[in-house]
Parts: structure tokens; sequence; C-alpha cells
């Protein structure tokens, strides 16, 4: 006996109906998420000027290649550099060196050559143009024939959704990093393989995030495409290492690393899933410019490394087991996406940036089923969840702050309010595996895998 069709959810009646009720409540909820996306866009232009403009996470990558132009250790402490080079900047710099590693020369060194004021615009107009195309790379499997007008809306709509108008206000390397992986997702659905490797082997030079792609590669007997990603990691390292040093670039890999992490992994704001064990037996809080720290649930310090060594393992082991599985690229892409932001040492709310792709697989796999009441609702929540942000977390957890105690954090229960944003990517993992797990096929990639198999 066939399974009875699944309702359809009220949203997708709502996207479908020709009533007029139908028709003008379309036209209202469009005119609502214009106005967040145009208040949202004005915040980021708000951050070009002063005083935002000096509280940029951007000041990382200018400071970097002002040192290197003027012949100076570029892994100096940021404000050590700021004193050299911004004189005039009145706000704490970070006491360590740039966590970035050295091929973000490449991408920085024009940006140094400019004063501060017009390098941090230049730097907005750059993720600007990175964003509208990982955007359209994304949703052309959704709306092929989008025109110009109305693909000018869809962005607007989407700047107030995971984090993105917070990635254009710190002007980070998250837009950077989104259409090189995108381009690795693409140039793979298209059989473009050596194309998607190098794309892979760029996205890891610039940030390390998504190193277990290389391993989904090898565990899809993909060896050439995995050597020519490691290959391209190393070459752009070389590069860089022929401008910035070799010293600076094996000081980087061999200390900085361990340095900012170790100032970082139990800070509020880093929900990864190496930080959890740091808090549960460290307390929360870095304490850097005299922040509050939340005490430990149990104070076992000597536990919290390989707590958080075998929690991080076990995720991506988890996660490669299930990528290996999935039906398809689009499926097993999009699980090691989420499972790599988590398997960071550090995350932070604008690595959401690059679930955009797993969420638009969601999406068109949601398509597929003729948006169901079930799925739709969990993608909705999900989707919300990865959006909200990171302030309001923040925000709401301090109001637990007892302020007879100078100086204390939220307890311990309240101050796990900022690993929510942790929990809606396990969600988004969990839907993603549960739509692969029910058969759900895109048909670009049936046809590929057809032309795979067939191919031998």
């Amino acid at each position: 006996m066939e399974a009875p069709p699944r309702s359809p959810s009220p949203i997708a009646e709502l996207l479908a109906s020709p009533r007029p009720a139908a028709i003008w409540l379309r036209r209202l909820l469009l005119a609502a998420a214009l106005v967040a996306g145009l208040s949202a866009s004005a915040t980021v232009i708000r951050y070009l000027a002063a005083p935002w403009r000096y509280e940029k996470d951007f000041l990382q990558e200018y400071l970097f290649a002002r040192a290197v132009l003027g012949q100076t250790a570029p892994y100096q402490p940021l404000d050590a550099l700021a004193a050299r080079f911004l004189p005039r900047l009145a706000i704490p710099m970070f006491p360590h060196p740039t966590p970035h590693p050295p091929p973000v020369i490449f991408v920085a060194l024009p940006f140094g050559l400019l004063p501060y004021e017009q390098a941090q615009a230049a730097w907005l107009v750059l993720e600007v143009i990175c964003f509208a195309v990982a955007l359209r790379l994304l949703t052309q499997p959704l709306f092929p024939g989008l025109g110009l007008g109305r693909f000018v809306i869809l962005t607007l709509l989407t700047v107030p959704l995971l984090h993105f108008w917070e990635e254009f206000g710190l002007g980070q390397l998250m837009m950077l990093q989104l259409l090189l992986l995108v381009g690795v997702w693409r140039a793979w659905r298209g059989g473009r393989a050596t194309l998607a490797a190098l794309l892979l082997g760029l996205a890891l030079a610039l940030k390390l995030i998504a190193w277990p792609l290389i391993l989904l590669l090898l565990i899809r007997r993909e060896r050439r495409a995995a050597l020519i990603a490691a290959a391209t990691f190393v070459c752009a390292n070389l590069a860089a290492a022929a401008i910035v040093g070799i010293s600076e670039v094996v000081y980087y890999y061999t200390a900085v690393g361990r340095w900012v992490w170790g100032i970082y992994r139990a800070d509020w704001g880093n929900f990864a899933l190496a930080s959890i064990p740091w808090r549960l037996f460290d307390g929360t809080g870095s304490g850097l410019f005299g922040g509050s720290q939340t005490p430990p649930l149990v104070r076992l310090p000597a536990l919290a490394f390989p707590v958080a060594l075998a929690l991080v393992g076990g995720w991506l082991v988890g996660g490669l087991f299930w990528a290996a599985r999935a039906r398809t690229f689009d499926t097993a892409f999009s699980l090691l996406i989420c499972t790599s932001v988590l398997a960071s040492p550090l995350t932070w709310c604008h690595y959401l940036v690059l679930l955009a792709a797993p969420l638009a697989v969601a999406v068109r796999q949601v398509s597929v089923l003729g948006f169901p009441r079930g799925p739709v609702y969990q993608l909705l929540c999900i989707a919300v969840l990865l959006s909200i942000p990171a302030a309001l977390f923040h925000d709401a957890m301090m109001r637990f702050v007892q302020p007879t105690q100078a100086g204390a954090g939220p307890p311990f229960a309240a101050s796990l309010i900022d690993l929510i944003p942790a929990a809606a990517v396990i969600a988004l993992l969990a839907f993603l595996r549960e739509l692969d797990l029910n058969g759900v096929r895109t048909p670009a990639i049936v046809d590929r895998d057809a032309q795979t198999a067939g191919g031998g």
C-alpha cells in the first residue's frame, strides 16, 4: 500500500494561492522582508563611519598588509602593529597576532596600499560582490530564470539571514570563503573535478575550516582531486612565504594558532564543540579586556582538553560516516560543511555564513517533496535560529548576572544560551540527513550520478 501524500504546508498554499487575500498577504510579507533587508543594509553602511569603522575585524587584514609593506614581522601582536601603523586608533586592539593564515596576504595586500578609511570601504565592496556571486550560484538551481531586478530584491531579502549583515559589518573573510566553497559545489556538480579541487585548495589556504572535504574526496576515491586540493594549499603557502618570509609561515602554523585558541577557547561567542568541555571544566569567558567569567560546572581543567579532543573526533567521524553514505554529492557536501563549522577550534556567528550552501540544498530538497508541513516548519525554525543576531543571545545571557557580584558572569546554565547556534547547526545536519534517508534526490544530481556510473 502506498503511503498517503503529505499535505502541503500553509506557507506553500499561501505562495501558490490565486485568491486576492493571499496575493495581498504575499505583498505585505514581501514588503516587511524588504524593510528588514534595507534596515540590515543601512546598519552595514553605518559601520563605515566612525567610531564603528575602527571596530572591524578587517583591521587584522589591514595591519597584516601594512606590516608586510613596512617590511616588519606581520605576526606580531595586533596592538603592537596598530601602535606603529595606526597610532590614532583609540580603541584597544587584540593582544595577539592575526589568526588568519599567510596566503591571506594576496587578498589583503592591495588594501594595505590605501588609507584605512578607504580600505575598509573597498573591502566592503569586495564582500558584496562575493556575496552576490555566491548567492546567484546558490539560487540558480532554484530560480534558473531570475532577472536582475528580482535578483536584487532576493539579495536584499537575504542580507538579514545567516549573519550576512554581521559579516559585512565585521569585514571578515567569510564571504570570500563562501564564494570559494560554493564554487567547489557548483564545479563538482558540473563534473569539473579539477576546478573544484583548485577552489577547495584556495578556500583552505584562506581558512582551514572546510578541511574535512579533503577526507570526503578520499572516501569517494577521488584521490587526484584530493591531491590537487592539497597541492594548491601547499603552493599558496609557499607563495606567501616568498612575501612574508618562511619563518613567519612556520611561526604561524606552530605557534599562532595555539596562542589565539588559548585565549578564546571558552569565550562567550565561541560555540565550537571544542569549547564545551572548557566551559564545563574550566569556566566560560576569555577575560579579554576585563570581561566577566562564569565558573565551570565542575572544576576539573585537566579533563577539558582530552574531552574536547574526543568530542570533536567523534563529531568528525560521525559527519564523515554520514557523508560517505549520502545518496548525492549535494547532501555529502552539505553534511560536511555543517560538520566543519562546529569542528573548527573556534566558531563565531559569522562562520554561519557558510551554511548558505547547506540551506540552499535543504530548500531545494524540500521543494522536491512539494513543501510538506513538517519539513517546512523544521527548516524555518532552523533558519530563524541560525539568523538571530549574536548580541541578542549575549544580552539574554547577561540578564542573569547578579548586579551585586562585580566582575561575575551569569550562572552556568544561563551561559549555555550562547550555544544555541551550535544546536541549530546540529539540527540542520540532522534535517539534511533525514531528507537523505527519505530518498530525496535533486534532478541535476541524479543525472550526474547516472553519468558517473555510466562512465565507470
